[in-house]
Parts: C-alpha cells; sequence; structure tokens
C-alpha cells in the first residue's frame, strides 16, 4: 500500500513536472509572441518615424523649392522692362489722342523713331549711326551674294551626282544645304 502510495506520488509529481513544463513552455511560447509583436509593434514605429521624417525632407525641399522658384520668378520680373525702346520713343504712350477745335477726337499715328534724323543727338552721333546702318546693309548684302553662290555651287553638284544617277550624294548634297542654311528654299524644279 505505502508502494503503490508513493507510485502514486511519483506520477503525480511526475504529472505535476509535466504540467509545470507544459506551462513553462506555454508561458514561453506566449513571451515569444509577446516579443514578436513587440517586434512589429518597433517595426511600425520605425516605419512611421522613416515616413515622418520623408515628410519633413520633403516640405523642406517644397519649401526650398518655392523660394528658388519665387527667386527666379523674381529675377525674370527683374529682367523685362517696364516700357520697351517703342514706348519710350512714343513719348505720349499708346492712348495719345488729338482733340481740334471742333472738339473731335482723332488718334494720333505712331512714328516710327529714326536716331539719324533725331535733331537732338549730336551730329557725329547720326553721322556714326548712319555708317553703322550702311555697313550692316552691306554685311548683310555680301553675306547673301556668298550665301547665294554657296548654294549654286551646291545645287550645280547636286544636279551632277542626279544625272550621273549618285543619288545618296545628292543627298548629302540636300542635307548639306539644308545644315548650312535651314531657311533657303529650293527651286521647284530642283526639288523635284
Amino acid at each position: 500500500e505505502a508502494k503503490a502510495k508513493a507510485r502514486e506520488a511519483e506520477a503525480r509529481a511526475a504529472e505535476a513536472k509535466e504540467n509545470a513544463k507544459a506551462a513553462e513552455a506555454k508561458a514561453m511560447e506566449e513571451a515569444a509572441k509577446l516579443e514578436s509583436e513587440k517586434l512589429k509593434a518597433d517595426k511600425i514605429l520605425a516605419e512611421a518615424k522613416i515616413l515622418e521624417l520623408r515628410k519633413t525632407d520633403f516640405e523642406t525641399l517644397a519649401r526650398d523649392l518655392a523660394e528658388w522658384k519665387a527667386d527666379l520668378e523674381e529675377r525674370e520680373r527683374a529682367l523685362k522692362p517696364e516700357k520697351t525702346v517703342a514706348d519710350l520713343s512714343w513719348a505720349g504712350g499708346m492712348e495719345d489722342t488729338i482733340i481740334d477745335a471742333e472738339g473731335n477726337v482723332k488718334k494720333q499715328e505712331k512714328v516710327v523713331y529714326n536716331p539719324e534724323t533725331d535733331k537732338s543727338l549730336p551730329s557725329g552721333t547720326r553721322r556714326l549711326l548712319r555708317a553703322e546702318r550702311i555697313a550692316r546693309e552691306e554685311v548683310d548684302e555680301r553675306s547673301s551674294k556668298v550665301r547665294d553662290s554657296l548654294v549654286a555651287s551646291i545645287e550645280g553638284l547636286r544636279d551632277k551626282a542626279l544625272a550621273e544617277g549618285r543619288v545618296i550624294d545628292a543627298d548629302f548634297y540636300d542635307k548639306t544645304i539644308k545644315s548650312l542654311y535651314p531657311n533657303q528654299k529650293q527651286n521647284k524644279e530642283n526639288a523635284e
């Protein structure tokens, strides 16, 4: 009987040990779950902080960009004159009117300002302006002649290449003309 009680007590002790081990395992599992949840919460908090920092960086960049844009717009406004030369040469402004003796209102026509005929300028300045205009016209005329001569010689080479059946060379000459003088117009027969 004593042996049976001892075995029973031993079995109860073993069962209590196993229950204790199961409780300990369950407690460890709960602790692991708690740790896992804590890690998830820490991860979510870290992501939230990262997003908050990115938002702050974005707001700073947006503010810097807005300041830069305002500065550029201010510079652009500073570069644009309030009045142009045409406005200044037209002393009365755009809305100048003349009232005749009968009280009729007439619009005054704009006169193009020519500094060469402006008597308020010294005669040396007027002569210089006239000489500069003449020199510009001569340069334009010479460059026009050179352009016409150069285009004519390249067109001659192109026509010769077409006559000989060298289409690639002719295309090259066309492209050369277009690259040198993009606004150059071709004759209708040359274009064909």
